[in-house]
């Protein structure tokens, strides 16, 4: 929104012309800005979709809108060897895709360069061809429809659904809460990587097997076991500190202010202490080492401003 606005990110919330929870649809405007007469005047942002406003970020210039998708809503019919002036049984030897292909809004379907009437044909929507009927010289294009698998973050009991957006789950935990994080939901087996909360996390100590594990260093994870790590595709770290700077080249840009645990990092990143070498807390040191071999969920996201977020770590215990 920020970019397409041409405003602070910090100011997408006040330009937005609709809040979290509403119900919005395709050409809504759903955001406005005043530019004046020499800023270039008012530009309004409108809905691509129709749907609900899930989340509208300060930090990040951005507002999610999930759509509303209908499972028998009926596919977009082109006749395609009409537009073409072409017999319907030839349809197949001008398209330009096949049954199953993804297609955007606009993309060429078909076409036939000789014809009288027109060149191409495109598609009226995104979507997934459905169909190339020889016989009727149509073309199906159905608006995508796929279930979502969605894994729990921790393993518990179900204690509320809630229809069409979630459930609560709840368990028996430890739980450690950190200073700063990057990443978001994330999960696999805890394994201590150092021998003591002042020892520092380099590359060497992380191995092959660390794939999917979620590895506890002590006061310091360096730039190149961050890289390792990534590479690795390591689930998360849990370390007492970081230098900016090493996170800054990981990331490739500045750590955004307000909100984090949408970064592409590669991995979770959760520091229990702050920024730089700083030796990790005896208790929460001893309590992941009891805990090693367990599976244990983390997630990153850190608010700093008002409704403080803090980076968490959740330890399930069996219940007794």
């Amino acid at each position: 929104m920020a970019k397409e606005l041409g405003i602070d990110p910090a100011d997408t919330e006040g330009a937005s012309r609709v809040a979290v929870g509403d119900k919005v649809l395709e050409d809504q405007v759903i955001a406005r800005v005043d530019h004046g007469v020499f800023g270039g005047g008012v530009v309004e942002l409108r809905s691509p979709v129709e749907g609900v406003v899930e989340f509208i970020s300060n930090a990040y210039g951005r507002m999610l809108i999930r759509e509303r998708q209908k499972e028998a809503q009926p596919p977009f019919v082109v006749n395609a060897a009409q537009k073409l002036d072409i017999p319907a049984w030839r349809l197949r030897w001008h398209t330009a895709v096949k049954e199953g292909d993804e297609v955007k809004q606009g993309q060429m379907l078909a076409a036939d360069p000789y014809s009288v009437y027109a060149s191409a044909v495109f598609s009226p929507v995104a979507g997934v061809v459905e169909k190339i009927c020889s016989h009727t010289g149509e073309i199906h294009v159905r608006r995508p429809y796929r279930p979502v698998l969605l894994d729990a973050y921790i393993p518990g009991r179900v204690v509320e659904v809630i229809p069409e957006f979630g459930a609560r789950i709840a368990t028996t935990c430890g739980f450690i809460q950190g200073v700063f994080g990057l990443g978001f939901e994330a999960y696999g087996r805890l394994r201590v990587a150092v021998d003591s909360p002042e020892a520092v996390l380099d590359a060497a100590a992380i191995t092959a097997h660390d794939r999917g594990s979620v590895l506890v260093g002590g006061s310091l994870v360096t730039l190149a076991a961050l890289r390792r790590a990534i590479e690795l595709q390591v689930a998360a770290i849990i370390v007492g500190g970081a230098n900016n700077g090493d996170l800054v080249q990981v990331l490739g840009r500045e750590i955004g202010v307000g909100i984090t645990g949408q970064e592409e990092l590669g991995l979770t990143l959760i520091m229990t202490e702050g920024f730089g070498r700083q030796p990790m807390a005896r208790p929460a040191f001893d309590l992941l080492a009891q805990n090693a071999g367990r599976a244990v969920s983390v997630n990153g996201t850190t608010q700093i401003r008002a409704g403080a977020i803090r980076p968490e770590v959740i330890i399930p215990l069996d219940e007794r």
